[in-house]
């Protein structure tokens, strides 16, 4: 909880700077690296400042049939899954800005969530959760299909 301000400050910054970049309102060439810089803290502060586990942990995601069970009636499930996609969407988007096609940016999803979630694993600051990852990779897409599907209409 003591961190709560912390990420608030964060999520309102990465807003700002998404919404400039959806609606093309004035930016400057440095808005993209400084929306890059405070998303990547913003993530790392969210996914790593927690207590550190006793041991290391993984998960094959063997719960996700019980889990879809109680999605809509457990509230930590359903927030764990939407957060876990809600949190990668700008991802998708900052991919998206940097001129990268849906294979490689795809490619980059898939290996840049690999090491966030090895890196937990190997601090003891998380899990390597295997839904995670996939939730992480749909949360991504949705943010690269967002702005693509905006950028397109703007286009017309």
């Amino acid at each position: 909880m003591k961190y709560s301000l912390i990420i608030l400050i964060l999520l309102i910054i990465v807003s700002y700077y998404l919404i400039k970049l959806f609606f093309k309102t004035k930016q400057n060439k440095y808005d993209i690296y400084i929306l890059t810089t405070i998303y990547l803290i913003f993530l790392f502060v969210v996914l790593f400042n927690r207590q550190k586990l006793n041991d290391s942990s993984f998960s094959d995601g063997t719960y996700i049939k019980s889990w879809m069970k109680i999605l809509f009636t457990n509230r930590t499930v359903f927030i764990n899954v939407i957060g876990n996609i809600l949190i990668f969407i700008p991802f998708g988007i900052l991919l998206c800005y940097y001129n990268q096609s849906f294979f490689i940016s795809l490619i980059t999803m898939i290996i840049s969530i690999i090491i966030i979630e090895s890196l937990q694993y190997f601090t003891k600051r998380g899990v390597f959760d295997v839904l995670d990852i996939l939730l992480n990779i749909i949360g991504s897409v949705i943010g690269y299909a967002l702005y693509k599907i905006y950028t397109h209409k703007k286009k017309r």
